[in-house]
Parts: structure tokens; C-alpha cells; sequence
């Protein structure tokens, strides 16, 4: 994909927490682990379509679908992504897990982006690096 392409293509983004440490597998916790950051990462795609215009979606839906999982070191830099994206009138999505398996209490795990262009995105989301 070149570079205009991938910057005018609507596309979903997730960041999701590292210091949750969901993806550190030792054997015995791998598929509990590895599920928690599948449906954490499930919850907050559908979730920032949900919070997106119908229009903007269709467009989506009716090409590649592309999903970007980004790091986010800490809540902070959600909550900081979150304000960011909001000030710019795109939608996102904080997801915060009911605490019911992995985490002893609710926990803000994730923040859904999008769909968007990679170029309207904040400069701060742009600098996060891939999952």
C-alpha cells in the first residue's frame, strides 16, 4: 500500500494498555490472557463504529475494513487520546472491563478510534508506536 493510500483510507485504530500486561504469556495464562486482548480490542472496534456517523461507517463497511492496534503505556495516554480525538470531532470509544475474569475490579483497558484517515488523526495518536 503507498503512502496516499494509507493515509486517505478509513481505518479503525485500538490503543490498548501494555501495563495491564495482557500480552506477557507464560503458558498457564496464554489463552485467558490472549482472550481478555481479543475481546478488549473486539469491544473497542465495534464500539467507536457505534459512536461514528452512519455515513462515515458505510464507507468503512464497504471497503478493506483495515484495523491498527496501537500501545498505550498506561491510562493516561487513553484518556489523553480520548480528548484529543474528541476536540477533533472524531469518534472514539473508552472501553472499561466489568472487572469479572481477569481484573479484580472495573478497569479502563482500551480506546477505540474511528474510522478515520490516517492524516486527520492527532498528531500525539500518530506517534504511538504498533502492537
Amino acid at each position: 500500500m503507498d503512502e496516499d493510500t494509507e493515509d486517505s483510507e478509513l481505518r479503525l485504530y485500538c490503543l490498548i494498555r501494555t501495563d495491564l500486561h495482557l500480552f506477557c504469556l507464560e503458558p498457564t495464562e496464554y489463552t485467558e490472557l490472549m482472550g481478555k486482548l481479543m475481546a478488549q480490542t473486539g469491544h473497542a472496534f465495534v464500539s467507536a463504529l457505534y459512536e461514528s456517523d452512519n455515513d462515515i461507517v458505510d464507507r468503512y463497511m464497504g471497503n478493506a475494513q483495515p484495523k491498527i492496534v496501537l500501545k498505550a503505556k498506561n491510562e493516561n495516554v487513553l484518556r489523553r487520546s480520548q480528548k484529543e480525538c474528541k476536540a477533533l470531532g472524531i469518534a472514539c470509544y473508552l472501553v472499561t472491563d466489568a472487572g469479572r475474569t481477569v481484573f479484580p475490579e472495573p478497569t479502563v483497558t482500551c480506546l477505540g478510534i474511528g474510522p478515520v484517515m490516517k492524516s486527520q488523526l492527532p498528531k500525539y495518536v500518530t506517534g504511538l508506536q504498533l502492537l
